[in-house]
């Protein structure tokens, strides 16, 4: 299976606007409202990153994987046929909100939804980011990485390993697991995390470090909860610190991502996740997705 990088993010929360503000005020993306009253983050050149839908719970929605024709999407979906796995074809309304050409849907071993897509429309109007910073790391290293709760990391992991391609980048212990299906070190991790199953959080990566001690600086200042403090991971080498979003999950800001090469990559076992620094806040744990 051809799948290339993380393309976007669907969630689903109670108050679209905050999300709004939150996102120009404190992430630097640029908020659109969509027809169906979704809210649409932009970061780079498509149209968005991450939507963020109306709804009467704060949790994950959807997470697209981008695939690069429709041959490959025809591929896909024979493929998952194959292990049995039940596959919906989105619709053309389906594929007209999402802005992309063509579209699949089904459930992962952790019980979060996935597409998988291809032709998302690009915006030819070049991103500027609403605060003054240098932009965000994505082109062919997709749009970050998401980390899921699941008491099922390993299920979770070997269906991305041998239904949808992805390989094992290195674990942390016996509580996480981190994997990669193009250059990023990660673009999905799973891992018990402490009680319940859903999003624990979204990486953005910042073009300069600077930008990361920026944020720091406006989020202390507008007293967003804070749920790792400024550190550098052992795996990927980022440079981060994490903020609560609007919906409770976490957003890691940060800087440096490893890149991985899979002619030369070792797996490994990490006996800590940070070199230093990433000291935790107990913060309110997301509501089950």
């Amino acid at each position: 299976m051809q799948i290339l990088a993380l393309g976007y993010v669907g969630v689903e929360t109670k108050d679209t606007q905050q999300w709004a503000s939150f996102a120009e005020e404190v992430l630097g993306l640029r908020a659109t409202e969509a027809q169906d009253g979704a809210v649409l983050l932009r970061m780079d050149d498509r149209v968005y990153r991450i939507a963020v839908h109306p709804g009467n719970r704060d949790g994950l929605a959807y997470l697209g994987w981008e695939v690069p024709n429709e041959p490959a999407l025809e591929q896909a979906s024979d493929e998952l046929a194959r292990q049995g796995i039940a596959v919906e074809r989105g619709t053309d309304e389906e594929c007209a909100r999402r802005q992309v050409r063509g579209l699949l849907r089904f459930v992962d071993a952790a019980g979060s939804p996935l597409e998988l897509f291809y032709g998302q429309r690009f915006n030819s109007v070049p991103f500027l980011p609403t605060r003054p910073i240098s932009g965000f790391v994505t082109g062919q290293l997709g749009m970050g990485h998401v980390v899921v709760r699941t008491p099922e990391a390993q299920a979770a992991a070997e269906f991305y390993t041998k239904v949808l391609g992805f390989r094992i980048s290195d674990y942390f212990m016996d509580s996480l697991i981190f994997l990669h299906c193009n250059a990023r070190h990660h673009s999905i991790a799973f891992g018990s995390m402490g009680p319940g199953r859903g999003l624990h959080h979204i990486m953005l990566e910042a073009k300069s470090f600077d930008d990361v001690g920026l944020n720091y600086d406006l989020v202390r200042e507008r007293q967003i909860p804070i749920g790792m403090e400024l550190g550098r991971h052992s795996n990927d080498w980022m440079y981060s610190f994490y903020m609560q979003s609007p919906s409770g999950f976490q957003i890691e800001y940060g800087y440096g991502g490893r890149l991985v090469d899979d002619s030369t990559w070792t797996v490994t076992q990490l006996d800590q996740p940070s070199i230093w620094g990433h000291q935790r806040h107990e913060l309110p744990v997301q509501a089950p997705a």
